[in-house]
Formats: C-alpha cells, sequence, structure tokens
C-alpha cells in the first residue's frame, strides 16, 4: 500500500469535493478530469497523480458519499 502523507490526503480531499461538486452540477459525462483540476487551479498532471483514470475518481466520490 502506498504511503499517505498528510499533504497528499489533503489534495485528495479537495479533489474529491470539487469532483462532487461538478458531478453533481454536469453529470459524470459533462465532466472531464480537466474540468476538476482547473476548478481547483492546479494541473491535470497533479490531479492524475492521485486518480489516473476518471473512472477511478468517480468511483472515489461515490464510495466516500456512500459511507
Amino acid at each position: 500500500m502506498p504511503r499517505t502523507t498528510a499533504k497528499g490526503e489533503r489534495a485528495r480531499q479537495q479533489i474529491l469535493d470539487a469532483a462532487e461538486r461538478l458531478f453533481a452540477a454536469r453529470g459524470v459525462h459533462g465532466t472531464s478530469v480537466r474540468d476538476v483540476a482547473g476548478e481547483l487551479g492546479i494541473p491535470t498532471a497533479s490531479l492524475l497523480h492521485h486518480f489516473p483514470r476518471k473512472q477511478r475518481l468517480y468511483g472515489a466520490v461515490l464510495e466516500r458519499i456512500a459511507e
């Protein structure tokens, strides 16, 4: 299991927050990874470091909502 730092976990949560907002407003098909990164003002590559595919990001959002 990869080591998670506090900074990395904070970034991951911010990504999930933004993705949840955009998926709710635009739907999963109307939201790109680039849209989520742009919402946060971070490079797309930074987002992809945490979530290599949009499906993984969407799955993490759904998992968080289900908790």
